[in-house]
C-alpha cells in the first residue's frame, strides 16, 4: 500500500471518524483489510492468527456481542453470547445448541485478525475483525450494547484486556 493511500485514509477518517471501512475500500479500490491496516494506530491493533482459539474463547466470556458477517446478498447480525467451539477439519465448529450462533468458521481462510476501535454511526464502537488472505472480511465480533446503546462496561473491560494483551498501550476510549 502506498503512503498516499494511507494519508488519504487518515484524512478521510479525520474528516468523518464514522466512515465505514467497506465504503473507503470501494472508493479507493482496495480491500477492506488494507483499509483497516492503514487506519491510524490508535484505531487498530493486529493479533496473531495463531491465537484465534484463545481470542474466540476470551470473547465467549463476554456477556453480549454482535457477530457480523456479510455476503453478496445479506448482512447478518446475531446478538448474544458466543458459543464455545472446537477445531476440526480446518474449521472451528460451533456446535453448542444453547446459543443462537452455530455453524463452522473456516480457520484455514483467516489470514489476519484486527482489534478495531473506531466509531460506527457516530457511536463508540470496538470490534474484533477477521480477514482472509485477500483482505476480504470473513466475519467480525462487535462489543455488545445495553438498552441506551452504550457499550456494556464489562464487555469493554474484556476488550481492553485483549487490546493490552496484544501490545496496545492506550485506553480504547473514543
Amino acid at each position: 500500500m502506498t503512503e498516499q493511500i494511507t494519508q488519504t485514509i487518515h484524512q478521510k477518517v479525520a474528516e468523518n471518524p464514522s466512515i465505514m471501512p467497506r465504503n473507503l475500500a470501494r472508493e479507493l479500490q482496495i480491500s477492506e483489510g488494507e483499509v483497516i491496516r492503514a487506519l491510524p494506530e490508535h484505531m487498530r491493533l493486529e493479533a496473531p492468527v495463531a491465537d484465534f482459539i484463545s481470542i474466540w474463547e476470551t470473547m465467549t466470556g463476554w456477556e453480549k456481542v454482535t457477530f457480523y458477517a456479510e455476503t453478496p446478498g445479506a448482512i447478518i447480525e446475531i446478538s448474544g453470547q458466543l458459543p464455545m467451539g472446537r477445531p476440526g477439519h480446518g474449521m472451528y465448529n460451533l456446535m453448542d445448541k444453547n446459543f443462537p450462533l452455530g455453524g463452522h468458521l473456516l480457520l484455514e481462510n483467516i489470514a489476519s485478525i484486527w482489534l478495531v476501535s473506531k466509531p460506527v454511526f457516530n457511536l463508540e464502537s470496538h470490534s474484533v475483525q477477521f480477514f482472509d488472505g485477500s483482505g476480504r472480511p470473513c466475519f467480525g465480533v462487535y462489543l455488545g450494547r445495553d438498552a441506551t446503546r452504550a457499550i456494556i462496561p464489562s464487555v469493554k473491560d474484556g476488550y481492553r484486556k485483549l487490546w493490552t494483551q496484544y501490545g496496545g498501550n492506550k485506553e480504547t476510549e473514543q
